[in-house]
């Protein structure tokens, strides 16, 4: 009994640790990003310094494209780098559900609800209590449309969206009804 009345509680729980785990994995992400660009920095440096005193000491040709090439290669590696650390300070967002219109459908299922929230983008499933929906349609950022499944008649269901980015907490439902 007491368990039923703390689900949503739980699922929220849930959905915060789920982006605290993903947190701890960018920062890693971002500190060995942060590692590699130091180091890859540091060489640039060497090189650079080389190809100035190739150049300033009448050094052959071959020492003076030996000295380039390097400077290319590692500021390359810079400019991977530096794009690993933006995807790392800016994680991917999770899906949040804001509402569903209609809220409530038949019981036989079939009903087209649209489910608005944000980050909805690249939905691959929408969920009514444990039940998929059918039809689903990304229709942008902030609005999916589907075909409830059947349920029961006379319950409300959590609807949840997920995403490569994870599944929406709970935060809107849907009754059934005849």
């Amino acid at each position: 009994m007491g368990y039923r009345h703390h689900e949503p509680l739980l699922e929220v729980l849930e959905h915060l640790l789920r982006e605290q785990r993903k947190l701890v994995a960018n920062t890693a992400a971002l500190t060995a990003a942060v590692a590699d660009n130091e180091a890859a920095v540091a060489a640039n440096t060497t090189a650079v310094e080389a190809a100035v005193a190739a150049i300033t000491s009448d050094a052959d040709q071959a020492a003076v494209d030996a000295a380039t090439t390097a400077v290319q290669t590692n500021t390359q590696q810079v400019e991977s780098n530096t794009t690993a650390l933006n995807n790392a300070v800016t994680p991917p967002v999770a899906p949040t559900v804001t509402g569903v219109s209609p809220t409530s459908g038949t019981a036989a299922g079939g009903t087209a609800v649209t489910v608005s929230g944000t980050a909805l983008t690249g939905a691959t499933a929408v969920t009514f209590g444990s039940a998929e929906a059918t039809n689903v349609v990304v229709v942008s950022e902030t609005e999916v449309t589907v075909d409830s499944p059947a349920g029961t008649d006379g319950t409300s269901v959590d609807v949840t969206v997920t995403t490569p980015n994870g599944t929406s907490p709970a935060s809107a439902t849907f009754t059934y009804s005849e």
